[in-house]
């Protein structure tokens, strides 16, 4: 009780208008976003898979594996992962179109629910958890939402990749063309974070730090250009532009791709962790 208390001050601290940054501030939105339900299909087939290292290390950390919430799912992807580990999971999204891509597990539970008001009962969850989702949360709402539902000891993850790299300096400066030029003024505000890696992401609890991680995948160039189209801001470009970017720069990706059938690419992975 004492903690939380401690915590839902900190919180205080973190949010009064005068001490949290005024940038930050203006990157909670006013209302739920829902940026990918109209590409929800291709959004379940281009993002990529978490590595088994990711959860090793979240796992570690916990030692009762009861029931587990994933924030902002998606289609599922980490659910399926933690319905390996976790007795049941409960799956959370604003998406109902995002939940129908999401695979049909005997111990999930899937709900259309935002991240500020689960619907759980108190002190429901051994951890809870949110993969390339917290940078859309009103975390000043969240943040109180978490400590409710967690049990004690229970684990906060938010974690999250940032923008791929094939380490070939031609394709690399395409997709930075890509993401910084023609894309730059199409992403929301809230990418900020993602591009400095939750960093500066308000967190109220004492942070548990993980060894650096990164996911590498053998992709063709068919599997780029699809992931490329699951952008957020490409589909602003296209309601704004009439015309489809990714496809604009085809050329110029088969260019710099080359003859071969298949190449390496990166995903750095960020993470911030912590317990109650």
């Amino acid at each position: 009780m004492i903690k939380k208390l401690v915590l839902g001050l900190a919180m205080y601290l973190i949010f009064h208008p005068l001490l949290y940054p005024f940038y930050l501030l203006k990157q909670i939105p006013a209302i739920l976003k829902d940026n990918f339900s109209s590409q929800s299909a291709l959004y379940a087939q281009f993002r990529p898979q978490y590595p088994d290292s990711l959860y090793d290390c979240i796992y570690k950390q916990l030692s009762h594996f009861d029931s587990v919430w994933d924030v902002g799912t998606g289609n599922g992807q980490v659910a399926q992962a933690l319905s390996r580990r976790f007795r049941t999971v409960f799956a959370t999204d604003i998406s109902a179109r995002q939940l129908e891509q999401a695979p049909p597990i005997s111990n999930v539970r899937y709900a259309v629910a935002s991240a500020e008001n689960s619907g759980a009962a108190d002190a429901s969850f051994d951890l809870v958890i949110a993969g390339q989702a917290a940078h859309w949360f009103k975390l000043d709402a969240f943040y109180p939402e978490v400590l409710r539902v967690l049990r004690p000891g229970g684990l906060l993850v938010l974690f999250g990749y940032g923008l791929l790299q094939f380490r070939d300096s031609d394709l690399d400066a395409a997709i930075g063309e890509l993401y910084h030029g023609l894309l730059g003024a199409y992403w929301d505000a809230e990418r900020a974070l993602v591009d400095r890696h939750y960093r500066d992401m308000p967190f109220p609890m004492d942070e548990i730090l993980c060894q650096e991680l990164d996911m590498q995948y053998e992709w063709t160039l068919g599997q780029l250009l699809g992931f490329l189209a699951s952008w957020s801001a490409v589909q602003h470009y296209i309601r704004s532009e009439q015309r489809d970017p990714v496809l604009q720069m085809e050329s110029q990706f088969t260019k710099a791709w080359g003859h071969a059938p298949t190449r390496v690419v990166h995903f750095p992975i960020f993470m911030r962790m912590g317990k109650i």
